[in-house]
């Protein structure tokens, strides 16, 4: 009387899935957005040392400015990394608080379902039936063991018996010839 159980995912699981997949395409798109960023930066900061090392020339207003923009860049740029490393981690926190309370939702409603479950298969179990398909079980294997006991006892005593046997007949015939 074996019966399948059957679980009932509720809206819970997708909320959840929906929030990490989305959470995860945030954070992609940072980690991609912050790597341009980090290059063009880069580019820049490569192109303004080039000029001066080879260059030789007076400084101009420009070239503060210029100077001056790649700071404000440099500036900029450490505090978007710092930016993007913030929304990691919020992202990272929310997304494993969502699945913790996900997992944990599900996780009620199973092992609710599955006592109801157990408590229903169990209240149908006919306890005197069991009881007496148990003694009949207990009733056989004790019979079967008892039974082959006293095969190997008499087995042995028939045995012994023909050996008692063949001695007196040794000894009738020892006997008679004399």
């Amino acid at each position: 009387m074996k019966k399948q159980i059957e679980i009932n995912f509720d809206s819970g699981i997708v909320v959840a899935g929906a929030s990490l997949l989305v959470s995860a395409v945030s954070i992609i798109f940072a980690g991609k957005a912050s790597s341009k960023l980090n290059r063009f930066s880069k580019k820049i900061g490569m192109s303004l040392e080039d000029l001066s090392n080879k260059t030789s020339v007076e400084i101009t207003e420009e070239m503060v400015n210029r100077c001056t923009e790649t700071a404000v860049q440099k500036a900029a740029d450490k505090a978007a990394k710092s930016v993007i490393a913030t929304i990691r981690s919020d992202a990272d926190a929310v997304i494993s608080s969502r699945v913790q309370d996900a997992i944990q939702n599900q996780y009620d409603n199973v092992k609710d379902d599955v006592t109801r479950e157990l408590r229903k298969q169990v209240s149908r179990i006919n306890v005197s039936s069991l009881k007496a398909e148990i003694k009949d079980s207990v009733k056989r294997e004790v019979t079967d063991r008892l039974h082959n006991e006293m095969n190997d006892i008499l087995d042995s005593y028939n045995s012994q018996l023909t050996d008692i046997g063949k001695i007196y007949s040794s000894i009738a015939d020892s006997m008679s010839k004399k």
